[in-house]
């Protein structure tokens, strides 16, 4: 098995292991790409997320879709996936630190995992709400739990980059060129 965290990348000094600068880049991006094992390509689909990164544990994303579809059919095959979070910026007009283009990228390695306790359930879909801006629920409408599903993807790799090397937290959000 491939250990994404080992392969040398171009522009080593690009790479992002610091938890902090993770979490913020996750905190400006809305939006991921679940990406699926299908046959003879892989499946990518769009989806707004939700994380959680414990003190001491593995960084966790949530997802929620329908309760049927390709989606599901997949992840009963084999629940290992990819989840491509990143953003772009393209700077032709106004390049910053000489570079014509920006972005910060994460790809998070590892199982998608069916919630099915209520208090978890909950717990992730407030996730995914706090993190598109959204007001957290206190109580999960019986309808909803009859036709959606949550999962949990639990990280064992996770690897990140950006156009050019961060030195902070300060340094995630794209800076303004007038």
């Amino acid at each position: 098995m491939t250990v994404h965290a080992d392969l040398k990348m171009h522009h080593e000094d690009r790479r992002v292991t610091e938890k902090k600068i993770l979490c913020a880049i996750m905190d400006t991006i809305p939006t991921c790409t679940l990406v699926l094992n299908d046959e003879p390509y892989p499946y990518a689909v769009p989806m707004n997320y939700g994380y959680a990164w414990p003190e001491n544990g593995k960084l966790q994303i949530f997802i929620h879709m329908y309760k049927e579809g390709h989606r599901v059919d997949l992840l009963k095959k084999d629940s290992r996936v990819c989840v491509s979070i990143y953003n772009y910026m393209d700077r032709k007009k106004n390049p910053y630190r000489n570079e014509k283009q920006d972005y910060r990228s994460i790809n998070v390695f590892g199982n998608a995992i069916e919630v099915t306790d209520k208090t978890e359930y909950l717990d992730a879909l407030n996730q995914i709400q706090i993190h598109n801006g959204r007001a957290p629920m206190r109580f999960i409408p019986e309808a909803m739990t009859k036709d959606l599903l949550v999962y949990k993807v639990v990280a064992e790799e996770v690897t990140g980059k950006t156009q050019y090397p961060l030195s902070g937290i300060e340094e995630v959000v794209f800076p303004v060129i007038d």
